[in-house]
């Protein structure tokens, strides 16, 4: 055999460019994967705000909570000294940017730069996608092989506005009155957090929600913490626990369950025994069951409404008018600061890319080399980032293939997504979530559309296997289907380091 013919050309890992926009959770934990599993990747994540951590970090109330920490943790980076159960922006922060140092993950990202449009080119194969720095304001236009995202009358107001997913660093609210829109978890952390620093809080809910005790947890004993830190096995069952818990959890979405009414007898025994006022009692109290909208915990905002500073004024706000906000019913309230806690827009892409459906909580149809965490249809029932790590996962066999069988693009058979809705859809009706509330989980339509029908584990034996079948692969030379095999010899060569078909000493018949 000459020289050429020993050089190995089977399963060849080509060159990719991927961009990735966001630099939350979902970015970390790719970029991960991408340095921990892959080679011959050229990556760049694109960060639209100054650091890592995603819109979802950057509420800045003090006293507020966002994450369940012993849950919402890498698996890769465990973090046994969090200072209580629910922590606050600050704090997770401070977890993720820990994380990007210590596995110099931080090479990978640009801050200050928002994705305006994102452009596939069908004959080059590749995405072109323009960012604008927040600062500068000069365009930057990047090709890539693979895209990636990983991610709402104020005009005659004369007070201060500020978003929850914003919030100004350094405001105070002490011996302010307050106005706080919405009653999702942003705005119950964001009333009960105030309560003590603001001089009157008025609190407009257009519907009521079900708020209540924690179903699964309080903050631990410090001689637990300190357990946590130096055992790491009792950290490890710790986490098991909870996970089975929020796991067993999952029966309170189904609807007509005894669980799901246990659930509801719970929530309502709560609120009467904390409020005595029957008018708050009935604004806080819904006609839909616990679980349409997401669950919030909150024993601090019910012990707000028992406070002569606090109120809760149902029905719609009209429109804003200097220093006052005035509802339908054409009364009038007094606010120095208007809270707009309003959530999120899930779905609303920062540019001209629009899926409305996804596939596997991945891919999205009609959209090659294109990828997606958090789509419609995601597992956001319990801790959310084992789903996350679980898309990543999804992701990296598909890019491997992408790699490593001369393919110029893959993407999803839009048969196969109308498929995938189809069962999506046929498990709604069974679930709490149809229910007559207004909640994100719905399109406008009123069709169930962000979490998936089942348990995060399920979604892990979902997303066992890659069902090649259902995708669409745009090989380089469509009549060389099979010219990955190369000369029949793989990378390692002839010096196997490895050989599958002989095991290890261990191995017992």
């Amino acid at each position: 055999m000459d020289a050429a013919g020993a050089t190995p050309t089977a399963f060849p890992s080509s060159n990719l460019k991927v961009v990735v926009v966001g630099a939350g959770i979902s970015g970390i934990q790719f970029a991960h994967d991408v340095d921990t599993r892959m080679s011959n990747v050229d990556l760049q994540i694109f960060e639209k705000n100054p650091e890592a951590g995603g819109t979802g970090t950057r509420t800045g109330i003090q006293g507020t909570t966002t994450l369940q920490s012993k849950q919402d943790i890498f698996s890769w980076a465990p973090n046994p000294t969090w200072s209580k159960t629910y922590v606050a922006g600050p704090e997770i922060r401070a977890y993720l940017n820990a994380v990007i140092d210590k596995h110099h993950l931080d090479r990978f990202i640009s801050y200050n730069q928002r994705c305006v449009s994102a452009v596939w080119c069908e004959d080059a194969s590749q995405w072109t996608i323009k960012f604008r720095h927040e600062v500068s304001q000069e365009e930057l236009i990047v090709q890539s092989d693979v895209f990636v995202y990983a991610v709402g009358g104020q005009d005659q107001f004369t007070g201060k506005i500020v978003h929850t997913a914003t919030w100004p660093e350094g405001l105070s609210t002490h011996g302010k009155r307050v106005g706080v829109l919405g009653n999702g978890a942003s705005a119950i952390q964001c009333v009960g957090a105030l309560q003590y620093e603001a001089d009157e809080i008025f609190n407009f809910v257009r519907s009521p929600t079900w708020v209540g005790p924690s179903f699964f947890i309080g903050d631990r004993h410090c001689i637990e913490k300190e357990l946590f830190q130096y055992d790491s096995e009792s950290y490890f069952r710790f986490r098991v626990e909870l996970e089975r818990r929020m796991s067993a959890a999952f029966a309170l979405l189904w609807k007509h369950n005894p669980a799901q009414q246990a659930a509801k007898a719970r929530a309502e025994a709560f609120v009467e025994e904390n409020i005595t006022d029957p008018h708050v009692v009935q604004a806080v109290r819904p006609d839909y069951v616990p679980g349409c909208r997401r669950w919030t915990p909150s024993e601090q905002y019910i012990a707000s409404l028992g406070r002569s500073n606090v109120h809760v004024i149902p029905g719609h706000v009209e429109c804003l008018v200097k220093e006052r906000v005035r509802t339908k019913s054409s009364h009038e309230y007094p606010c120095d600061i208007l809270i707009c806690a309003t959530g999120f827009e899930p779905y609303q892409p920062r540019f001209p890319v629009k899926p409305c459906e996804s596939y596997m909580a991945a891919m999205v149809a009609r959209f090659p080399n294109f990828f997606v965490f958090n789509p419609p249809h995601c597992p956001v029932n319990g801790s959310a980032i084992p789903g996350i790590e679980r898309t990543a996962d999804y992701i990296m066999r598909v890019l491997h293939r992408l790699q490593i069988n001369c393919l110029k693009s893959v993407g999803i058979r839009t048969e196969a997504q109308r498929e995938f809705r189809k069962w999506i859809q046929s498990r709604m009706p069974g679930m709490v979530w149809t229910d007559r509330c207004n909640s994100w989980y719905k399109a406008r339509d009123g069709r169930v559309v962000v979490p998936w029908p089942g348990t995060i584990r399920h979604y892990y034996a979902a997303t066992e296997i890659v069902r090649w079948e259902d995708f669409e692969l745009v090989f380089q030379d469509p009549s060389h289907k099979f010219q990955s095999f190369g000369n029949g010899v793989t990378k390692d060569g002839f010096l196997l380091d490895k050989i599958p078909w002989v095991p290890a000493p261990s191995y017992k018949n």
